[in-house]
Formats: structure tokens, sequence, C-alpha cells
């Protein structure tokens, strides 16, 4: 298996099983979570997933909170939503819009495989980001514009 780890929400175990079984096959490694509130936001970080699958998320107070923590996260992997999230839901103010790509269910393996794909690009594109040293002055202060 390779070190490029999925974390996978949903309260449906029939579905997310179904989902991690073909994330295996792509040889990803998932790990399933029924609840955002199972994943120790105080050890995890945002690079330890190329991508997050949401799924049901249940009354959505747990996974409020984690998608505060993982929006005020630097470079953090986009969350794969799979169908039946309101598109009111206050999660969504967490995360740039730009962040949350959806996912048809059932999964179909081109579609999974392009937006996994893209997911490691921009997790490339990313750690590249982190690596390249600051030259000159920073911030947004009158006197460094």
């Amino acid at each position: 298996m390779s070190e490029s780890r999925i974390l996978l929400i949903d309260q449906d175990m029939a579905r997310a099983e179904r989902v991690a079984t073909l994330l295996e096959f792509m040889d990803f490694t998932p790990r399933i979570a029924a609840d955002a509130g199972d994943v120790n936001l105080e050890r995890a970080r945002a690079s330890d997933w190329v991508a997050v699958i949401a799924g049901d998320v249940g009354d959505g107070e747990s996974f409020d909170r984690f998608a505060a923590w993982l929006g005020a996260q630097p470079m953090h992997p986009p969350v794969l939503e799979l169908p039946g999230h309101d598109d009111r839901a206050a999660w969504r103010a967490q995360i740039h819009p730009d962040a949350v790509w959806a996912l048809d269910y059932p999964v179909r393996r081109a579609q999974l495989q392009d937006v996994l794909r893209r997911a490691s690009l921009k997790r490339l594109d990313d750690d590249a980001r982190r690596e390249i040293p600051q030259v000159g002055p920073t911030g947004r202060s009158p006197a460094v514009l």
C-alpha cells in the first residue's frame, strides 16, 4: 500500500466499506471514521491526508468543528463530498468553496481516480510551496506593500 492516505467520514458503514474497498484497490490507504469527532484533532495534521471524503456526517456538529479545524490549516486537502449535503450547511463556511469537490454515488472508479489525481497534484504543489524559502520582505503592511 502507498502512503496516500484518505480520511473517509461516513455514518453509513456499508457505503464507507464499499468506498474503502475501491480506494484500497486503487492503492490508497483509507481511514474510516463514523463521526468526525473520532478524529483526534490535537494529534492530526491536515497534511496527513491526500483528501477527506465526507459522506453522512450525522447532525453535523462534530463535522462543523472538524471543518473549522481543517479550514484553519494552511494548504489543507480537498473535501470530496458525497451526495446528500445541504448547500447551506454550516461547515461550508469553514472551507473555501474551491476545496470542496463533488463526488457521485455510487462512486465510479474513473471519477474517483480523476479527483484523487487532482488531490495528489494539489498535495505535491502544496509540498513544493512549503519548501520554497521566503526571500525578502513578507506581510501586508503599508511599508511592505
